[in-house]
């Protein structure tokens, strides 16, 4: 889900103003955010809420990605990134090749 960074804090402000919202989003997360965002969770995705109170915390870490993994990029991506060599200087006598 590359809406996250926008979808997260927008879910978590309406899961305090509303406690229907809130209570149907721990309930069935993925479901909610499919409705009330507009946003389709791939059914390969899990969502998990968890609702801390005044004795725990939770502290989220993001998953290690494997250095060993082949990543390719798309063809958006790679165009995206894709440059040239362009020479902006001009050759004196003294170049060389």
């Amino acid at each position: 889900m590359n809406q996250r960074k926008e979808i997260e804090p927008k879910i978590i402000e309406m899961s305090m103003k509303d406690a229907d919202f809130r209570k149907r989003l721990i309930e069935n997360p993925a479901a909610v955010i499919n409705q009330e965002m507009g946003s389709a969770v791939p059914e390969s995705v899990t969502v998990k809420v968890l609702e801390e109170d005044a004795n725990t915390i939770y502290l989220v870490l993001p998953r290690l990605v494997s250095h060993s993994t082949n990543f390719e990029l798309t063809d958006t991506e790679l165009q995206a990134v894709a440059g040239g060599y362009v020479n902006d200087y001009s050759c004196s006598p003294m170049c060389y090749y």
